[in-house]
């Protein structure tokens, strides 16, 4: 019988078992195919939820959900310790000091560490832990120097004097404006907000009845939105990118105060289809009076004013009519947050991923680079429309080479790599029977490692 669902298979060598990795992640199984009996291996391994490496590659800490961060010696792939989580919450990310033997883990139950990597002695803790019950997807982040830790804990960010643990400055995040999705949860109506009268009308009409939802439930959901997913620290130590469901900022951390958050908007652009739909509304109200008994009165008195974009037989175009993709994003008004978050060695762009997929922001203007377009057709063509459009489900994880050439991002079970002035893919490594989790270049640029769901860290 079928008790465990699985993502991969494969036969063993006299081909009496099979191996299938777990749809829940973990260590994969073994089932003999006569009896059906199924074993996990390696006891249970528990999925991985973050990496990080030392500068010289010797070493990698993953957080593990099962409670506790190991250190892996990537010479021998053995586990050199581990540190545990209080009462067996699983650790949520990891940070390693390149100028020390520090360590530091985050927990689900919001409490942060620092461990000596040499010893694995507790040194102190940097945040406590929340209440009974209670539970935060904690991040912590190490500075390049050593000097700094960062810890976020839902709607804050706390900053860490190293190696003495002392907290030097707490900073809440303000709340934004929850994406439109999350909105409709408790009013449906939300959905249609801003739209004209007759379109809110016929969404109403053909949108099926939702079933209810319990107001308690709807309200934790939207508190969660508004919680630090990911964060990202500046090669300089001094400024932080953080990323929650629907929206991606750069704070400094020297005095707590927001630099500018990053919006995908283009104005010319926004003006440019605000007109054109203006225009359309002009030329939709000429040809319903065109059509109607008015336009029959003698001597024109009952004929239709013509809008302006008919006078002049023009039409607005924007620079670029055949990439709908990007118009579509802008015209949407919404941004969709980071997942994973990396700056690029230089300091100079953030690489964000999230459910939509990989961007590029210029942290000096907090605007979206946008790669060189491939040559293409005119027109409308929406088979590219679709290849422009990505869904990442599950993937996480984003870093820069240490040249800043390639970039690399979780997608699925996948690994996708790409040049970064192309925005060309240059390969996929496959391997993970899980979606992965967090992905970091060695120092050299040569290798990755890679942490996923399914338990597995590969280099």
């Amino acid at each position: 019988q079928n008790t465990l669902r699985s993502t991969a298979v494969g036969f063993s060598a006299d081909g009496k078992q099979l191996v299938l990795a777990s749809e829940g992640g973990g260590a994969p199984f073994l089932r003999d195919i006569a009896s059906g009996t199924e074993t996990r291996l390696s006891g249970g391994v528990s999925g991985i939820t973050d990496l990080a490496a030392s500068q010289q590659g010797r070493i990698v800490l993953a957080a593990m959900e099962g409670g506790s961060a190991k250190l892996w010696d990537t010479a021998t792939g053995q586990v050199l310790r581990s540190f545990e989580c209080p009462v067996g919450v699983g650790a949520t990310s990891v940070g390693v000091s390149t100028s020390s033997q520090l360590l530091a883990t985050a927990c689900a139950d919001g409490s942060a560490w620092l461990w000596d990597a040499n010893t694995g002695r507790q040194v102190v803790r940097l945040t406590a832990p929340l209440g009974v019950g209670e539970w935060s997807p904690t991040t912590v982040r190490v500075t390049q120097d050593g000097r700094t830790a960062v810890v976020t804990m839902r709607e804050t960010l706390a900053v860490f004097e190293l190696p003495a643990g002392r907290e030097v400055r707490r900073i809440a995040i303000p709340r934004g404006q929850l994406p439109r999705s999350m909105q409709m949860l408790g009013n449906p109506d939300a959905g249609t907000e801003g739209l004209p009268s007759e379109y809110q009308a016929m969404m109403k009409d053909r949108m099926p009845e939702q079933p209810k939802m319990d107001p308690a439930m709807i309200q934790k959901m939207q508190e969660a939105a508004h919680w630090i997913r990911a964060i990202a620290l500046h090669p300089n130590g001094q400024i932080a990118v953080v990323g929650r469901s629907y929206e991606i900022a750069l704070w400094d951390l020297r005095n707590g105060s927001l630099i500018r958050r990053f919006q995908n908007k283009d104005t010319a652009r926004q003006e440019a289809l605000a007109l054109r739909q203006r225009q359309q509304a002009e030329q939709r109200r000429y040809l319903e009076e065109a059509s109607s008994l008015k336009s029959l009165l003698p001597f024109g008195l009952g004929a239709p004013s013509r809008p302006p974009g008919l006078e002049s037989g023009g039409t607005v175009m924007l620079d670029d009519a055949s990439d709908l993709t990007d118009v579509m994003e802008e015209a949407s008004g919404e941004n969709h947050g980071g997942g994973s978050l990396a700056f690029s060695p230089d300091g100079r762009f953030v690489l964000s991923d999230g459910v939509k997929g990989k961007e590029l922001w210029d942290i000096g203007t907090g605007r979206k680079v946008r790669p060189p377009k491939s040559a293409r057709s005119s027109g409308f063509d929406p088979m590219r429309m679709m290849a422009d459009m990505e869904i990442n489900m599950g993937g996480m994880g984003a870093a820069f080479s240490p040249d800043g050439r390639l970039a690399a991002r979780g997608h699925g079970e996948v690994i996708k790599i790409w040049e970064v002035s192309s925005g060309q893919e240059r390969g996929e490594l496959v391997g993970h029977t899980a979606p992965v989790k967090s992905i970091q270049f060695s120092a050299d640029g040569r290798s990755l490692f890679s942490g996923a769901g399914d338990g597995s860290m590969r280099l």
